[in-house]
């Protein structure tokens, strides 16, 4: 005899919590974009609440809707790693630069007592590739294909057969 699935949950606690998941889910797609622009915050409270939901999952069914649930959150966490600003533009050495000479002034021996603090030696540049500044490359106009003219004077016509 087949033994009867776990009736630990009622069908209507069952019912609320899909309910509850696809509620979560819909409010999730609807703040797309304030999630994606706003604070990580309001994600990571998204995802709180998806796993007091989780807390209760007892069958496949709550489980889809869970995958799902992660599934838009994963995609909002991706455009929002997207977004960010990852390169040159994140650390402008220019103006570290000329904020150390605003606060130190011309007595450049103080900062080598503060980095032996730190430090034995103050870092060099040598670890680091590249150019120190890096400037987005700017996309030229596109030139458009140009068409081959084949000189008709030149063409070889085929001979024409008369059937008499």
């Amino acid at each position: 005899m087949a033994q009867k699935k776990n009736k630990s949950q009622s069908l209507q606690d069952k019912r609320q919590l899909r309910a509850d998941y696809r509620e979560l889910t819909n409010a999730t797609d609807g703040e797309r974009q304030a999630l994606i622009n706003g604070d990580t915050e309001k994600l990571i409270e998204k995802l709180r609440e998806g796993n007091h939901l989780f807390n209760n999952v007892k069958t496949t069914q709550e489980a889809v809707l869970d995958s799902t649930f992660l599934l838009k959150t994963v995609e909002i966490a991706a455009s929002k790693a997207q977004k960010l600003k990852i390169g040159g533009s994140a650390f402008d050495l220019n103006d570290f630069v000329d904020k150390a000479k605003r606060k130190i002034g011309s007595d450049w021996s103080g900062i080598s007592g503060f980095t032996k603090r730190a430090c034995l030696l103050p870092p060099s540049t040598g670890f680091m590739f590249g150019a120190l500044e890096i400037e987005p490359k700017v996309a030229g106009p596109r030139k458009a294909a140009v068409r081959l003219q084949k000189d008709k004077s030149k063409l070889v016509k085929p001979e024409q057969v008369d059937f008499d």
